[in-house]
């Protein structure tokens, strides 16, 4: 996934040109991001004033109505569009330079949005969902997938086991890492279920491995609810920094939680440890990129503050938190070891520590040579409303929010 822009020949920024173009061509969009920061002019005939939140939820709602894919434009896009713009005499141009001084101080953040998952290598279990679904071995009745309140999408669907004339209901999870996930059921009514506990709008606890599958979303549900609210002692904090996150909100939770995590006392679901983790989710969640506006559910990150809501209610014992963390930390070990991305001595020690508490029921399959960004060839077909989860969004052509 590419995170940042590139420069074009003479130094100039990649997408300067057309973002001032944009901002000449579409005066309802200026009119709208200049009513969300309410005095860009600083005329102070506002009340309130306007504050530095406003500033960048305008940005957010400028990147958001103009994104490219998942390119992240830069300080000196701003700038140079700004220049632009001033040429001509746009009003604009001025609120466009101050748009750049705010993504400046941020751009390293920003720019990890689209990064941090570059280096990731596929887990055997996501390239076995590759390959099963470049062989046609998984369909889409339908063609619909939700968004999930943990930033990862869900789809239901029939999977064909290799040697079996038989299909049996399987939930597709795609995350911000560009890979799938297949998560098999024995029927439709928990396959729905499962789903309808995970889409956006949906309150209480998450299920876990508990009381649903123990598939990689629970597991990294598990660990982060464990680290919301409870004590740290006995968690493997070394393992933890070698588990890859498959969705942005959970990678930016894992960074608050770690950030007030070691040596703290433990606290209930409403103490402050909670209130901190919260403070600091919240605040850098306002640097995001507007691309992820969508995910984050901005401008109030309404998405986000209700994925770490039920997060924080949602029970795990320390048995649970460690041995889920102990089994991401092996799989993405010995997926990046797979890579070349680290020594074998890494995978041996992660093997050793995890493979007694691994658990139980997930074949493996012999990796497939597959490429990054295959999607479900989805055939039509009938599923009846009560075996459904309510309200799908189908997918839009073009760029998605990730």
């Amino acid at each position: 996934m590419s995170g940042t822009v590139g420069k074009i020949p003479g130094d100039e920024p990649q997408h300067a040109r057309w973002l001032a173009a944009q901002c000449t061509v579409r005066p309802d969009l200026v009119a709208t991001v200049e009513s969300v920061i309410r005095d860009p002019y600083g005329r102070r005939d506002v009340q309130p004033l306007s504050t530095w939140q406003d500033w960048h939820r305008g940005l957010q709602f400028l990147e958001k109505a103009l994104r490219r894919g998942s390119n992240t434009f830069t300080a000196g896009d701003y700038r140079e569009a700004s220049r632009l713009l001033k040429t001509e005499g746009h009003p604009f141009a001025g609120p466009l330079w101050t748009l750049g001084s705010y993504v400046d101080d941020v751009a390293s953040y920003r720019q990890s949005w689209g990064q941090r998952y570059a280096p990731r290598a596929r887990t055997a279990d996501e390239l076995e969902a590759a390959q099963l679904i470049a062989d046609g071995h998984v369909r889409v009745p339908d063609g619909a997938s939700w968004a999930g309140v943990d930033g990862a999408r869900y789809a239901l669907a029939a999977q064909r086991r290799p040697g079996s004339p038989g299909w049996r209901p399987v939930v597709i999870v795609e995350n911000s890492a560009e890979c799938t996930e297949l998560v098999p059921f024995q029927a439709e009514r928990p396959a729905g279920a499962w789903i309808q506990n995970r889409v956006r709008g949906t309150e209480g606890p998450l299920r876990t491995s508990k009381t649903g599958p123990a598939c990689r979303v629970s597991l990294e549900d598990e660990v982060l609810a464990w680290l919301v609210h409870a004590a740290l002692v006995g968690l493997p904090w070394d393992l933890l920094g070698q588990v890859a996150w498959t969705s942005h909100l959970r990678a930016e939770l894992y960074a608050a939680s770690e950030s007030h995590g070691k040596g703290s006392a433990s606290t209930d679901p409403g103490g402050s440890r909670l209130r901190r983790i919260r403070s600091s989710f919240t605040y850098w969640l306002a640097f995001a990129p507007g691309w992820a506006a969508d995910d984050i559910g901005w401008p109030d990150a309404r998405h986000a503050r209700a994925y770490l809501n039920r997060l924080a209610m949602t029970p795990v014992s320390e048995v649970q938190a460690l041995r889920a963390a102990q089994a991401l930390a092996r799989a993405d070990t010995e997926a990046a070891a797979r890579a070349g991305a680290v020594t074998p001595e890494a995978v041996v020690t992660a093997a050793v520590t995890v493979r007694r508490l691994m658990p139980n029921g997930r074949r493996r399959a012999v990796e497939p040579g597959t490429q990054r960004g295959q999607h479900v060839a989805g055939q039509r077909g009938t599923q009846s409303p009560a075996q459904r989860p309510p309200q799908p969004q189908a997918r839009h052509a073009g760029p998605e929010p990730r």
